[in-house]
């Protein structure tokens, strides 16, 4: 298991350093506020790909690590597939329906097609099938495979301001190119007979829906939150924040091997005892949170450094920013914590959802009171709000599950 991990964490490593080795080199050729909208783009596109996914890489990757089962499998990812047709379709219309209201991005002529292709390739990652048949490490690698064939295109084509729309769409095709290679290789290894019937796709998105509004809700201040700041702050601000989000958003990800690896493995642990699953998930647990702490330490000593040598000068405020939105780091480790290592697996999808809608619609609510008067700092301190309300409620819920649970 921990070489999984290990090796998991390799690829993720280049998964994370990937969309951030671009921005630097995007921000001396746009400028702040360029690339202000840039990430406006991406983060409303990463929005709609938590609504292609709808929950499936928890929900639909917990249900194949259990099963083991050939026809079973077959069945969970026939319904899985054609749902997230129909998840496509609603995220494609949401997102292009936003980007229409967002001043920013419909400055850009490639604006709405950049977002659209950002949502159907990120959401369309058959990585849950990877993570739900041991192989969470492939799952990632296809990730970066399609994030590499973006950077090279952007590398190559983008010169200009004027390159900002062919930018978006790069941003967009890598994935989508590797996503649909990734569905064809799925379907290749599962052999599916025959279509599932209406009645069972059905079923599979309503027992995703409650993992779908946690994975929704918590990207309302991690994926989308540069999108949020684009309505209630300028582009200038929108970049600072942007930035900020992305480097943050990178620390706080590499707890994602982790919870890829140990979702599955406390799940079944789970089925057998519940206090050896409290002990596994509460040691990894412990190693998330050093390393958030670590995060911290790291942008505090290296912010400076690294805003001020790889970003165009009028980016320095950003640098500022990162370190005010480092803690960020240790509460999304307490976060993973309660939800993804001991709520999940005990299959307490709803609870789980109900404390992130609650502490996210929190966040969001501060954000709109402090943003438009205090800019990026706003944004910062109604996202910290946000991450401590749902790490306080996932931790009340908790508490009231294992009591009540010791009194029965």
């Amino acid at each position: 298991m921990i070489l999984s991990i290990v090796w998991t964490y390799a690829i993720f490593s280049f998964r994370t350093v990937i969309p951030m080795a671009v921005l630097p080199f995007l921000s001396h050729l746009v400028g702040a506020e360029g690339t202000g909208v840039i990430l406006a783009c991406q983060a409303l596109g990463l929005v709609g790909g938590v609504i292609v996914q709808f929950g499936f890489h928890q929900s639909a990757a917990r249900e194949l690590s259990i099963s083991g089962n050939p026809d079973e499998t077959s069945v969970i990812v026939s319904r899985v597939l054609v749902a997230q047709l129909i998840t496509c379709v609603g995220a494609t219309v949401l997102t292009g329906y936003a980007a229409l209201q967002t001043p920013a991005i419909m400055g850009v002529p490639a604006g709405i097609v950049g977002v659209v292709l950002i949502t159907i390739g990120t959401g369309l990652s058959p990585a849950w099938y990877f993570r739900g048949t041991g192989r969470p490490a492939t799952g990632v690698m296809i990730e970066v495979a399609g994030q590499l064939v973006a950077l090279a295109l952007i590398l190559t084509f983008v010169r200009s301001p004027d390159d900002t729309s062919e930018a978006l769409l790069f941003t967009g095709f890598g994935p989508l190119a590797f996503s649909f290679l990734a569905i064809v290789w799925t379907i290749y290894e599962v052999k599916p007979s025959r279509l599932p019937p209406l009645k069972g796709v059905t079923s599979r998105l309503v027992a995703s829906f409650p993992l779908f509004l946690v994975r929704l809700s918590s990207t309302g201040f991690t994926m989308s939150a540069a999108w949020i700041a684009s309505l209630l702050t300028s582009p200038r601000e929108t970049a600072y924040f942007g930035v900020a989000a992305k480097i943050a958003s990178a620390l706080t990800t590499f707890s994602q091997p982790v919870l890829f690896s140990l979702l599955p493995v406390i799940a079944r642990a789970a089925t057998v005892s519940r206090g050896s699953a409290l002990r596994i998930s509460a040691r990894w647990g412990g190693a998330l949170v050093l390393l958030g702490i670590l995060a911290v330490i790291g942008v505090y000593i290296f912010a400076d450094i690294f805003v001020g040598l790889l970003f165009a000068a009028d980016m320095a405020p950003a640098a500022d920013i990162t370190k005010a939105l480092a803690w960020i780091c240790i509460v999304a480790a307490l976060r993973d914590t309660l939800g993804d290592l001991i709520l999940v697996p005990l299959q307490r999808d709803k609870t789980v959802a109900v404390c992130v809608v609650l502490g996210s619609g929190l966040g969001v609510g501060t954000a709109f009171l402090l943003a438009p008067e205090h800019g990026a700092y706003g944004m910062v301190w109604a996202r910290l709000f946000g991450e401590a309300a749902v790490v306080t409620l996932l931790a009340l819920s908790l508490t009231w599950f294992l009591v009540r649970g010791a009194r029965t």
